[in-house]
């Protein structure tokens, strides 16, 4: 997996790329989405990200996820027990499993 200033460099070129400006308040949600650990919800990603700077709105997070979804370095994903969740893209393939009770999402490779 690519290092957080890999991801973060990656993200930054493709939304230069499809003629997006890279504002600080776009800084801040990619730094949210290196750093994620887990696979949060765009609301989620709003709260973090505004936490680094009170001037992101949820509409930024939005068309930022867009565009960074378009261009193939972040991954939606839907699982049964709610809304589009994101993370990095990897490179390399790898699945997903929910955990029921407590809605934790569980990584995990099986060849």
């Amino acid at each position: 997996m690519a290092k957080a200033g890999e991801k973060t460099e990656r993200m930054t070129r493709a939304l230069r790329e499809a003629g997006v400006r890279v504002t600080r308040q776009r800084q801040a949600l990619l730094r949210v989405l290196t750093e994620a650990a887990d696979h949060p919800d765009a609301a989620e990603l709003h709260r973090r990200a505004q936490a680094l700077d009170d001037t992101v709105s949820l509409a930024t997070v939005y068309r930022t996820l867009s565009v960074l979804e378009r261009e193939g370095v972040i991954q939606r994903h839907s699982f049964e027990q709610g809304g589009a969740r994101f993370e990095v893209a990897d490179p390399g393939h790898h699945d997903h499993i929910v955990d029921i009770d407590t809605g934790t999402i569980i990584e995990f490779r099986n060849d």
